[in-house]
């Protein structure tokens, strides 16, 4: 606030219209609660007639859950990575008493609900001109199969993933779909040489520039020419993506 007060002679200060802008980081106040509805019923006094307050929108029929905490739950566990369990910490230390295992069920529900969607993202992903491609293996708890890969897939508009207990070109192909007017990236594993996954297929520098490192005992000069050019590549990927930041931070002030 101003003093709209002259210190020297009492006077009335007038605004100018000219302010400078002042940036607080702070925090909003959102917490879990436990909201009770007292729902009243009315009727008239010759009895012909009876009428009752409508109960509150829930996110699933006959729980206890409203749209916008399912849609907390869903966001803090694949958007944040935050297991429910830990969630459900969170909900106790605010005060709010809730069983893990219906909010496992409630999340596979809507998860399951999801399933259209996931498809779309997937089918737009595969049509896309450019995809990156990896897996990575996985290890399963209490099953036969204790090992599985987990398939990413990576756009310019949308990340998707797949698991599969196998890895081969036919399940790479089945999880990433035929594209041949599709530019390719991968690590040059074998199971992505498949000529209907991609009309071209890229290689990963990260993974090329270790041969070159595990090549400079035998080849330094040559080594070292490839390593350098590769620096010079990344030194132009680190001022382009600087740029980008800073046209986001600016566009956001």
């Amino acid at each position: 606030d101003i003093e709209y007060r002259c210190p020297v002679c009492q006077g009335s200060l007038v605004d100018q219209g000219q302010y400078r802008v002042a940036e607080e980081v702070d925090v909003e106040e959102s917490r879990f609660i436990n909201r009770r509805h007292y729902l009243h019923k009315a009727r008239c006094r010759c009895g012909g007639s009876r009428s009752k307050a409508p109960p509150p929108v829930r996110g699933v029929p006959g729980t206890l859950y409203s749209p916008r905490f399912i849609a907390r739950l869903i966001c803090d566990k694949f958007r944040l990575s935050l297991p429910l369990y830990r969630q459900y910490g969170v909900m106790k230390t605010e005060g709010l008493n809730l069983c893990r295992s219906p909010l496992t069920r409630l999340l596979h529900r809507h998860v399951d609900a999801m399933e259209a969607i996931i498809r779309l993202i997937w089918d737009h992903n595969r049509g896309e001109e450019y995809l990156a491609c990896d897996e990575s293996p996985v290890r399963f708890i209490g099953a036969e199969k204790k090992q599985a890969y987990l398939y990413c897939g990576l756009s310019d508009k949308a990340v998707t993933f797949a698991i599969s207990t196998g890895r081969s070109k036919k399940i790479a192909e089945d999880i990433f779909g035929p594209n041949p007017d599709r530019l390719l990236q991968t690590d040059c594993l074998n199971i992505y040489n498949n000529e209907n996954l991609s009309g071209t297929h890229a290689g990963c520098l990260a993974h090329m520039r270790r041969h070159f490192f595990n090549a400079i005992f035998s080849f330094p000069s040559e080594s070292c020419l490839i390593l350098g050019k590769i620096w010079e590549l990344y030194l132009i990927e680190r001022e382009l993506n600087g740029k980008a930041r800073s046209e986001e931070h600016t566009s956001e002030l």
